[in-house]
């Protein structure tokens, strides 16, 4: 009967075969891991932060200013209009995703039933500091491209380990540098803007190509700063910083009403010193001799107080 047979098998005195104890090549490990890291080659304006806020200083105490006068360009040999960034730090690293859609307050965008809202899937650093700096040198050769090395995290457990620290409320096309109020470094609370980054307002009016337009992208990757706006919505409150990229967006998209009151962005400095900032004006009127609202290249212009 089965329980003869079952006992009629011959003893077996080691233990069987465990798939935990084959060794397995390294395609199939990483097939059972589900991916690893691999480089890509980029343009660091083709990476996004994945922060809201970063300090202008390293973990090292190391100033992001000064790492941005030591990236270097190379040239390459088999694409003259192209140039390979050498930076004294690292190869940053990033991952592919698609990051929730944050408010002002950095709370998630709902959508109508309730989800959160997702934006553009792209290619997001976790190394905000460093992305800062090498956008900036990137600027500096606009519009010569610019390449760098990335290691692109793809193994599904350590992605998501990363995806928990995103802050982002732009998608990752502009970022705040910040000195912190308090004893926490908590980038989405405590924090006074020194300035704005977001490359796309430093280029904006470099299609035109004259000298004066490569000069002001120049100004701006030297600065670290683009120079933005704050306004004020229907219930009074003062909202911003903001790109003037960003904000040609909006308005373009019908998002802001033509009664719209704005101002440049100024950081704070000191106590009172905010009794010279410029009052609010409506949006038509700053703008009354510029093409259109947010026109490429109106941005506020950059003070020395926005870049120390």
């Amino acid at each position: 009967d089965a329980i003869a047979n079952f006992t009629a098998l011959p003893s077996c005195s080691h233990a069987m075969p465990n798939i935990e104890v084959i060794e397995a090549d390294a395609a199939t490990l990483q097939l059972l891991r589900g991916g690893g890291k691999v480089q890509e080659e980029v343009s660091p304006l083709e990476v996004h932060f994945s922060q809201h806020v970063i300090y202008p200083l390293f973990s090292d105490g190391t100033s992001v200013d000064e790492t941005v006068r030591e990236v270097k360009a190379i040239e390459c040999d088999e694409d003259e209009d192209s140039c390979w960034l050498r930076a004294p730090f690292p190869t940053i690293q990033a991952v592919r995703w698609c990051p929730k859609l944050r408010d002002g307050e950095g709370k998630p965008v709902l959508d109508e039933n309730g989800e959160e809202r997702r934006g553009v899937e792209g290619l997001f650093t976790l190394d905000n500091r460093r992305l800062y700096v090498l956008q900036r040198a990137a600027v500096y050769h606009y519009p010569r491209k610019c390449k760098i090395s990335v290691e692109v995290i793809t193994e599904r457990w350590e992605v998501l380990h990363h995806l928990k620290k995103f802050r982002t409320r732009t998608n990752g096309l502009s970022i705040f540098i910040s000195e912190w109020n308090g004893t926490g470094r908590d980038n989405t609370k405590h924090f006074d803007v020194l300035r704005v980054w977001d490359w796309r307002s430093a280029v904006s009016r470099l299609e035109d190509g004259g000298p004066a337009e490569q000069e002001q992208a120049a100004e701006a990757a030297d600065a670290g700063n683009c120079g933005c706006w704050e306004y004020l919505d229907p219930q009074q409150i003062c909202r911003g910083p903001y790109s003037n990229w960003q904000m040609q967006q909006w308005w373009d998209h019908k998002m802001l009403p033509r009664e719209l009151q704005i101002r440049p962005f100024q950081p704070k400095t000191g106590a009172g010193e905010g009794d010279s900032w410029e009052d609010f004006r409506p949006v038509m009127e700053v703008f009354a001799d510029a093409p259109s609202p947010f026109a490429p290249g109106w941005s506020p212009e950059v003070t020395l107080k926005g870049t120390e």
